[in-house]
């Protein structure tokens, strides 16, 4: 059921993981304020099946916490693939997206409906250590998970079900899909569907990967992975407004064979209309401007393949995970203002590595910081913006492969999730033998650590203990 969606997330995620890692180091006054738990780890260093070891709980006042659904018939179940969280409007939730191989099977070797899902999990974040408040179950799903404006929805794409989950917030807080969900009705061809059913026999499959709500919430833009294109969604009539391809050659024939808005991954809006959409294959990020109808006004090009986006007031920036980069984007003319290594420039005895493979960031209220996960090196990179001369000023160890990470509202903690985890041997015969529900995908786990930002002072020793999970071992200069 899950196959299609984990083996694509897998071209643009796991592919790296192997590869030498290279990571940034600040140089300067890092030795200062360090704090001991931070440079003694040595009792709780975890083994990876990559060579790399990670240190989950070293950051001080750090807190792990599984993703368990609470199914009753396997209560040690915990769900993995991880993708996407977000927080809502007022700071008060977390919402956590799992797009993992989370089937469970009975001991005859059936699989149990009920307890194969995907799950939207939603914490209580207003104290200091998150609570989990409520799981929400879906079929499927891919990437695409986020909040209305004010927070009374969570919009959450389907997957291969090829339809949008609505989740109202009832009286009594808790959130319920009252209505059923969205089709957007694609056919093998890429183009609408008169006969929503008709998608289930197409050669084609569509795949919606991240969505976003414009800014007065009445329109919701979808990436359409294998379709190559976005739909629109009126929220109001619950109904698509538009589907709009991509390709050049689709939108003007003169254009025929010429590269571009292939496999779209993520969207940012920005106010009411304008989208961006990363093209993963063919390295741009797509500009659409939504008006009565919609159509493509740009094409940013990149020098890596672009993942998730992230807007901020006029800069608009990407995480491309096979380039280890980090471009920047000013919305106001279109241009890529600043491409930042995340290997960075201050070590360049490492710069010869490639792998840290970026794929999420999240950006401090003052936008003066901007932290980036980096899946490859199990990290999150600290990179002080100052463009067009930003740098990476520490690096933070983390879970095993961290695929996003969200700040607090106060812009105190940090919540990052990750996607893979350890699973010990698989046996040959596990993914035919489905009653012990030992296959590989089902070992993957994924977990919510929190932190609180560490001090400027405590980033040497951090970043110290980064270079040495990942077997790089670098004195610092004074």
């Amino acid at each position: 059921m899950k196959e299609n969606c984990i083996r694509f997330r897998r071209t643009w995620v796991v592919a790296l993981v192997l590869i030498g890692i290279s990571v940034a180091l600040f140089a300067r006054d890092n030795q200062k304020g360090s704090d001991s738990r931070a440079s003694i780890v040595e009792d709780n260093i975890l083994d990876l099946p990559t060579g790399q070891q990670i240190t989950p709980d070293i950051i001080p006042g750090s807190n792990i916490q599984s993703l368990n659904p609470g199914l009753s018939e396997f209560p040690d179940f915990v769900a993995g693939g991880a993708i996407h969280s977000t927080l809502s409007p007022d700071g008060s939730m977390l919402a956590i997206l799992t797009s993992g191989f989370n089937l469970n099977y009975s001991l005859s070797g059936k699989k149990v409906p009920a307890a194969s899902k995907e799950y939207v999990f939603i914490f209580d974040v207003k104290s200091t250590r998150p609570v989990l408040a409520q799981v929400l179950s879906l079929p499927n799903s891919f990437a695409g998970l986020a909040f209305g404006p004010r927070g009374e929805r969570i919009y959450v794409g389907g997957g291969k079900d090829d339809n949008v989950h609505i989740f109202t917030r009832g009286s009594d807080g808790r959130f319920a899909e009252t209505e059923a969900a969205i089709t957007l009705g694609h056919s093998g061809a890429g183009v609408l569907s008169p006969d929503p059913a008709a998608a289930a026999d197409s050669e084609k499959i569509s795949v919606t990967a991240g969505l976003a709500v414009t800014a007065d919430g009445k329109e919701l833009v979808i990436a359409n992975t294998y379709q190559d294109s976005i739909t629109i969604i009126d929220l109001a009539k619950r109904m698509v407004k538009q589907e709009l391809d991509l390709r050049p050659g689709k939108i003007d024939s003169s254009q025929a064979g010429v590269a571009g808005g292939e496999y779209p991954f993520w969207v940012a809006v920005r106010r009411n209309d304008t989208a961006y959409v990363s093209s993963i294959r063919d390295r741009e990020i797509v500009v659409v401007y939504l008006g009565d109808q919609a159509k493509v006004t740009g094409r940013i090009k990149l020098r890596g393949n672009p993942n998730k986006l992230l807007l901020n007031l006029n800069l608009l920036f990407a995480t491309c995970d096979n380039s280890d980069s980090v471009e920047v984007i000013d919305t106001d003319t279109n241009a890529v203002v600043e491409s930042i290594p995340i290997t960075g420039d201050t070590a360049p005895t490492f710069k010869r590595y490639s792998g840290s493979a970026p794929n999420s960031m999240a950006i401090s209220a003052d936008g003066k910081l901007l932290y980036v996960t980096n899946g490859g090196s199990n990290s999150v990179a600290i990179i002080e913006l100052s463009i067009p001369h930003s740098k990476v000023i520490g690096l933070l160890p983390t879970t095993f492969y961290p695929t996003q990470i969200t700040l607090s509202k106060n812009g105190r903690y940090a919540y990052v999730i990750n996607g893979k985890s350890i699973t010990g041997p698989n046996d040959r015969f596990s993914r035919k033998n489905r009653g012990s529900n030992q296959y590989v995908e089902q070992l993957l786990r994924s977990s919510l650590l929190t932190f609180p930002i560490p001090a400027a002072g405590s980033l040497g020793p951090l970043t110290l203990q980064v270079l040495k999970n990942n077997g790089l071992e670098y004195r610092l200069s004074g």
